[in-house]
């Protein structure tokens, strides 16, 4: 067996982007002016999921091709922000050359490898009204 074998082998299977990054990624949430950061709980979802977290807290969510919706809140406080994710265009390059596109592309596109958020995302906290 040759060195190209099991590459190919796992082109089959799995793209670029889905081999080197997976369909989650880790981020965390900021919040900027929070008076009351021991009570903020920041509610995170998107497309494939919905999260909660602490600020300052890492957390593992899925990635997804579509807009990521942050409402952070406590007593007296709250928050919202919209993430566009980046997408990234270098592995469809990579999954070209691997195998035309055909399958890796398709397993990309499925798991939403091909997108990631940042991974510090801040949030800033208003008075409630």
């Amino acid at each position: 067996m040759n060195f190209w074998t099991p590459v190919l082998a796992a082109g089959l299977v799995a793209g670029c982007a889905s081999m080197d990054r997976g369909s989650t990624q880790q981020f965390m949430v900021f919040t900027h002016d929070d008076l009351n950061i021991r009570q903020t709980l920041c509610n995170i979802s998107n497309e494939e999921g919905d999260w909660s977290v602490a600020p300052i807290a890492p957390i593992t969510i899925n990635r997804d091709g579509n807009p990521m919706s942050i409402r952070c809140e406590n007593e007296t406080q709250a928050g919202f922000k919209q993430i566009e994710p980046m997408f990234y265009d270098k592995y469809v390059f990579q999954d070209l050359m691997l195998d035309l596109c055909f399958p890796a592309c398709i397993v990309d596109g499925y798991n939403n490898a091909f997108y990631q958020y940042p991974t510090h995302i801040s949030v800033d906290m208003k008075p409630k009204q």
